[in-house]
């Protein structure tokens, strides 16, 4: 994922005013890893990017989980 995406990505989660560590628990990865990967320090396999995009966008949907 470009740095870009991320960025679009942690500035949606700010917006919807959702904790990293909410997150995290949710998707099934530690915070320190969603916290390195959102400052480009790591990289995540394509399937927790893919958890990551689905639950912030669609969060206050109706559809919290993923």
């Amino acid at each position: 994922m470009s740095i870009d995406s991320r960025n679009e990505l942690y500035l949606a989660m700010r917006k919807k005013k959702l904790k990293a560590r909410t997150i995290a628990a949710e998707i099934g990865i530690s915070a320190s890893l969603l916290s390195q990967f959102f400052s480009g320090k790591a990289n995540m396999n394509i399937e927790n990017e893919n958890n990551l995009k689905n639950y912030i966008e669609g969060y206050g949907e109706g559809n919290e989980c993923v």
